[in-house]
């Protein structure tokens, strides 16, 4: 009987976990919703008590979590589902705790908070709940907003009044409790002034208010059971006043300010975490090793964050130490050694975004690729070190237009949305990262099939992503990008359509102060005048001038991002011109292409598209313009020339130059034009054949003559001449010019 009823099992296991799977490998979630999938579960878990009554195989297990939680996730937020929806949760946690248990893992991420709320509830305190109905409506109408936070980041329900009413209920009703439940409510009214003190605004009065009352409710729920203390605050409610604040207590208040900006953007806020946690690992001699090393982490992190929202060059340099010694000051072998690796192979990419340097980027993948082969099995972070890899693969892959780059980073990033398959919102991010990367490829190879599963992609990670959650806007921005990738293939109005919905939706998604809006407002500018190009509707020119005011007032001064931006306004404003609209005139566009191409600071790709522009501008209009505007004209020419070697850098084969001047065709000959109707025929001959001869004037520059060298030094002679011609052959395929065993003399 034993034996008919384990098969029985495992072959409901098998389909049960065949529609787990569907959604998992292929976003398919039709069989996850379809209601029969419920009554499998309970079969399942039936069968399984009677099949293995000692221990639940871990496969069950795992199959009945993945079953309640992507239910839990995917079913619409309305009266009908919600009572449905709170019962998959707790069923989903009470598989993960038995997982938990089987591994001997730590809870992690999202999960964490999740469990601390709804699992540490006494038995007795759940016991009344039953006996006393009234009072359990009062308790799940405050719970309810606290469930969505901790599990989806959805902040409306918290911040919402209707929140605040539900737990005042709750209170004035918790007068007539007998001493059993208290502790249920004492626990809501905590989490409630907690999660509130995460998601206010910048009332810094309230916010230490909520943050109070929350302290002083975990101090009374510690003493029944530290597993009620969410683990930020821990050493805060445990701290001896008699011992004062020290640097465990530093530490763990700057992760708590750090986490409260995953949901605000509070530059204060990140400025105390940096100093508490450089007062951190200032006082070495009164950490753990443990704590050193974390402080040294987040510090790291914080730094690299500030880096990215203001740009201060010191702050990534100052990361990427903190990184190095938080790896310092752990042994070969330790767990934690994957995200310390990870974690500065991240922040050298993000300096290499700043300074272009080759080598550092390189540092960055070598780290990356270590940090895979220390990783623990099963680390939670598995998705994260993939993600970071797969990023910095596909960043080298822009400058060396190297394919295999590309294939690399989609491989990686697949493998992230498998290791993060358990975790929903952590797999919905990869998905989206994932079809940019197959975006991006589409864009070297025009394999249609890339861009049909980067739409594809980006739909599914849009559509369910959740609301309120802070990368929310790059979800929606990658998802609009790939649509305006499909509009551009196919010139099909509607993909323009959606893509401008989603672009809307993300700079919804954003506040002003976030990082973020900056590409929300470019990318929507762009979208709109593609479709103006299109409807010639005015009222899309109107509103993409409106919004690229914006975006330039929105980006600091001297920001690299400026130039991009005037470049957006200048081809709104050259449409305007085309229409006499806004009052616009040509001279407004040639001054704001002036100012996009002398910021030095920005990428070199901008600049020159900002000189081009500016020279090709001055010479298609007419001969008066020219007269006032020639030496402009000539000069953004000049500048444009200049920077044509930053795109056929020595390190690029013969192809991938040639692919990457492209951009440059039929610039030298608009130049000489410029210049010949000035009367400069010998400056046009010049230009002429700077702009049409890169390649080969980076082979003569690098063919200086060795005689003297040779007969000093014949071997280094010789290595010279190996190194050359390596170099050489690979930007130029020319075997009949060049000869490994060239005479140093000839």
């Amino acid at each position: 009987m034993t034996a008919q009823v384990e098969s029985a099992a495992l072959r409901l296991l098998h389909a049960v976990h065949e529609r787990v799977q569907a959604y998992t490998d292929r976003y398919d979630p039709s069989g996850i919703l379809d209601p029969h999938i419920v009554v499998e579960a309970e079969e399942l878990e039936n069968l399984g008590q009677q099949a293995w009554p000692n221990h639940v195989p871990f496969e069950v297990a795992g199959t009945l979590f993945n079953v309640y939680w992507f239910r839990y996730t995917l079913l619409p937020l309305d009266e009908a589902s919600e009572r449905q929806a709170m019962d998959h949760l707790w069923d989903a946690l009470r598989w993960y705790t038995v997982l938990i248990k089987m591994k001997g893992v730590e809870p992690d991420g999202r999960m964490h908070d999740v469990i601390s709320f709804d699992l540490p509830d006494s038995e007795r305190a759940i016991r009344w709940l039953d006996d006393d109905q009234g009072l359990a409506e009062l308790l799940a109408a405050a719970r309810k907003p606290i469930n969505r936070f901790v599990s989806e980041r959805a902040r409306s329900g918290i911040a919402a009044d209707g929140a605040l009413a539900a737990v005042d209920a709750l209170v004035a009703a918790a007068g007539e409790l007998p001493s059993t439940g208290m502790p249920t409510v004492v626990q809501v009214v905590t989490w409630f002034h907690w999660c509130r003190f995460k998601v206010i605004g910048e009332d810094e009065i309230l916010r230490l208010a909520h943050l109070r009352m929350a302290i002083d409710g975990f101090r009374v729920l510690s003493r029944l059971d530290p597993l009620l203390v969410t683990v930020q605050l821990r050493p805060l409610i445990t701290r001896d006043p008699s011992k004062g604040y020290g640097p465990a207590w530093w530490n763990e208040h700057a992760l708590m300010l750090l986490k409260a900006l995953d949901f605000e953007h509070r530059p204060r806020d990140l400025d105390i975490a940096i100093e508490l946690l450089r007062k951190t690992v200032a006082a070495v001699g009164d950490c753990s090793r443990h704590v050193l090393s974390n402080a040294f982490s987040r510090l790291g992190n914080a730094l690299r964050m500030r880096f990215e929202r203001t740009g201060r060059p010191e702050d990534i340099d100052d990361s990427i130490a903190a990184a190095r010694n938080a790896l310092a000051t752990l042994p070969d072998g330790h767990p934690f050694l994957a995200g310390l690796l990870s974690n500065l192979a991240g922040a050298l990419r993000t300096k290499f975004d700043h300074v272009g340097a080759m080598n550092i980027l390189d540092e960055s993948i070598a780290l990356g690729r270590r940090a895979l082969s220390v990783e623990p099995k099963g680390h939670r972070d598995a998705s994260v070190f993939r993600m970071n890899l797969g990023t910095s693969l596909l960043v080298r892959s822009h400058y060396t237009k190297s394919l295999e780059d590309i294939n690399e980073a989609v491989q990686w990033y697949r493998d992230a949305v498998k290791a993060a398959q358990n975790e929903y919102v952590r797999r919905l991010f990869c998905t989206s990262v994932l079809g940019g990367a197959l975006h991006e490829r589409y864009l070297s190879t025009a394999k249609q099939d890339d861009l049909d599963e980067a739409v594809m992609l980006g739909s599914a990670a849009s559509r369910s992503f959740p609301a309120n959650h802070p990368v929310r806007a790059s979800v929606l921005v990658r998802y609009g990008n790939a649509l305006t990738a499909q509009f551009a293939a196919t010139g099909d109005l509607e993909y323009l359509n959606t893509s401008i919905n989603a672009y809307h939706e993300a700079l919804s998604a954003t506040t002003v102060g976030d990082y973020q809006r900056v590409t929300c407002l470019s990318n929507l500018c762009w979208a709109l005048i593609e479709r103006y190009g299109r409807t010639s509707d005015l009222d899309d020119l109107d509103l993409s001038y409106a919004l690229a005011e914006q975006l330039i007032d929105h980006i600091p001064a001297g920001d690299p991002q400026m130039t991009q931006a005037l470049l957006r306004m200048a081809s709104i404003k050259f449409e305007c011109v085309k229409v006499n609209r806004l009052s616009i005139t040509t001279q407004d566009v040639i001054d704001t292409l002036q100012k996009a191409m002398t910021l030095k600071s920005a990428p070199s790709e901008d600049l020159f598209q900002a000189a081009r522009a500016l020279g090709d501008l001055v010479s298609s209009v007419g001969k008066s313009s020219i007269s006032t505007n020639w030496e402009v004209g000539v000069n953004a020419y000049q500048v444009a020339v200049e920077l044509l070697p930053r795109f056929a850098w020595r390190g690029l084969d013969r192809a991938s130059s040639q692919q990457a001047l492209k951009v440059s065709r039929g610039m030298a000959s608009s130049a000489a034009g410029l210049l010949l109707s000035g009367g400069c025929a010998n400056d046009a001959l010049e230009i002429l054949e700077r702009g049409r001869a890169v390649m080969w004037s980076q082979l003569l520059q690098s063919r200086a003559d060795l005689s003297g060298l040779a007969s000093v030094a014949p071997e280094l002679a010789k290595r010279l001449v190996t190194t050359r011609n390596e170099l050489d052959s690979s930007s130029l395929d020319t075997k009949d010019v060049l000869d490994s065993n060239a005479n140093p003399n000839e």
